[in-house]
């Protein structure tokens, strides 16, 4: 257990979660460079003023952290030989003593791996006390201050876990009011344990008084940070969590400012859109963290079960296991389908392929190329009939029969970027570049692919951001109206977080295309990253617009 502000003690180091999840979060869950043990201020050398006099059976230790809500410190529990962290909570106006027992009392009830046990809850000497688990290990707020955004499958997993334990405690009563990153902490096999339930209140306490607002603003929900009591209950807790996720997945939470400025954004605008903030984050987890924070309690979640059972849903459907067959089994079924396989084949080949040869043969005016371009023709009929899957297989075919032919080159490019195999069309655009260094939308598309390629990763390899970058400004210099290049250039300067540029890229994309919503949204999350929250809600409303407007959609490349 720690405090929930400040001077949080040195992250542990970690070991990555098992399986193929390890590679999928790169250094997140792991950092070789970790502190090896635990490492603290100073021993202190005396007993702290504020620590009661009477107050002999707990030896204090080191001072965890302290902030708005109290002052938190590792102690030694004389009578059971043992570390525990102990809590002094302050006073809150209008609180009181017996308030603060209250709701402790509430929290020690509750049993589960995933919150953190209260031991005791007590008054000496006229000063409240908690004595709680001492749990070793960091809190989410600083992992996330030191590593940044996190991989969705892990926030999905950590989250759902939470939510899991948050259940738990609804089910027994009990809601916490100020769940936050730093009121999460992080095990060594990166589990997370919920703490510091201070502001938790019985669901059947009656006296919860209108207009008294408590909590962290950055994560409250709007009934919260406007004291409205009736409708503070579980899905307050799930507008929290909601935020959580929200952060995990943009590392930033979604409004900015003092205390002040926030309180007033939380009672006057919903969360932004996650995929404005953050584009390359799966739709499905953007639609979680949209139900969880809407602003109508009624609107989110029934409860935290629900909330877990969503982000299971999403992982579940990550990796879907495959049926393992005995070999014996595979021979018995290989050697049948194996003579089927062969027996299509002879059958395609006669009525597709034998014409085509049939046609070369006969014809002597006819050649490779004019196969290319009936590919071609029957690739771009598919392509409007949006049968892009099998358009993209007449484009391959085209490229195996000419490997030179530009224009299977460019359509097969461009239709593996829409379809997200960054591989191919970067491949493509290599080629394509090596053809005619001097088209501007080659250059552009390489980047593309060699950008969005690199962004389902976290961090993205600077190296290849920098590529994309080198890429965007050789298309502006080929082409000084090359929007394209302007809206990987403004893309990039995001993910470097340059962010006024990537504003003014934006800004000259629109100038140049005013109907296209990439460039409205890619400036709408620069704004947004600049605090404009206004002037970021605006574009994202014209880029919505604009979007409903085109039959069929754009589509949009990865996390768009």
């Amino acid at each position: 257990m720690t405090s929930d502000e400040t001077n949080h003690h040195p992250p542990l180091p970690h070991s990555p979660p098992a399986g193929d999840l390890a590679n999928a979060t790169r250094t997140f869950a792991g950092d070789p460079g970790a502190t090896v043990s635990l490492q603290f201020s100073q021993p202190l050398a005396d007993r702290p003023n504020l620590w009661p006099v009477n107050l002999t059976r707990y030896r204090p230790l080191h001072r965890l952290g302290g902030g708005g809500m109290g002052e938190v410190f590792l102690a030694h529990d004389s009578q059971l030989d043992r570390p525990v962290a102990i809590k002094f909570p302050r006073l809150s106006r209008g609180g009181s003593t017996a308030l603060i027992l209250t709701e402790a009392r509430a929290a020690a009830r509750l049993h589960h791996p995933g919150i953190c046990p209260v031991f005791d809850a007590d008054v000496c000497d006229g000063v409240p006390y908690l004595t709680m688990a001492f749990v070793q290990g960091p809190t989410l707020a600083a992992e996330l201050k030191r590593l940044g955004p996190c991989p969705p499958e892990y926030a999905a997993k950590l989250v759902r876990d939470v939510a899991e334990a948050m259940q738990y405690a609804h089910e027994n009563g009990v809601i916490h009011r100020d769940l936050k990153p730093s009121n999460i902490l992080l095990t060594a096999d990166h589990s997370p344990v919920v703490t510091d339930f201070g502001l938790a209140v019985r669901l059947d306490r009656e006296g919860l008084a209108d207009g008294v607002v408590s909590g962290t603003p950055h994560y409250m929900a709007p009934e919260q940070a406007t004291g409205d009591a009736a409708n503070i209950g579980e899905r307050t807790d799930v507008f929290a969590l909601g935020v959580i996720l929200f952060e995990m997945l943009t590392g930033r939470t979604p409004f900015d400012g003092n205390a002040r400025e926030v309180l007033a954004q939380v009672k006057a605008r919903a969360v932004p859109p996650l995929r404005v903030v953050r584009k390359n984050v799966p739709a499905e987890l953007a639609e979680v963290v949209a139900k969880a924070t809407a602003r109508a309690p009624a609107d989110r979640f029934t409860g935290m079960g629900e909330f877990a059972d969503d982000l299971s849903d999403y992982l579940r459907n990550l990796k879907k296991p495959t049926r393992q067959f005995p070999l014996w089994l595979k021979w018995v079924l290989g050697v049948p389908a194996l003579l089927l396989l062969g027996f299509v084949t002879l059958s395609c080949f006669f009525s597709l392929g034998l014409p085509a040869v049939q046609k070369l043969l006969l014809n002597p005016q006819s050649s490779g190329r004019g196969v290319v371009e009936d590919l071609l023709d029957k690739g771009g009929k598919l392509e409007s009939e949006g049968r892009v899957e099998s358009a993209m297989v007449e484009y391959t075919n085209a490229i195996e029969i000419d490997p030179d032919s530009v224009l299977a080159r460019e359509r097969r490019a461009e239709l593996a970027l829409k379809l997200e195999k960054f591989d191919l069309a970067v491949e493509d655009f290599t080629v394509l570049r090596r053809t005619n260094p001097n088209r501007a939308d080659y250059h552009s598309g390489w980047g593309e692919a060699v950008f969005w390629r690199e962004a389902a990763f976290d961090p993205m390899d600077p190296a290849k951001v920098a590529a994309a970058l080198d890429a965007a400004e050789l298309a502006i210099h080929k082409d000084p109206n090359h929007a394209r290049g302007y809206l990987l250039r403004a893309e990039v300067y995001v993910e470097q977080k340059r962010y006024p540029e990537a504003e003014t890229d934006a800004s000259r994309g629109i100038e140049l295309e005013p109907d296209n919503p990439l460039h409205w949204r890619t400036r709408a999350h620069a704004r947004s990253l600049q605090g404009k929250e206004a002037a970021s809600l605006a574009d994202a409303d014209h880029a919505a617009e604009l979007e409903a407007k085109q039959t069929p959609p754009v589509p949009l490349p990865l996390g768009k």
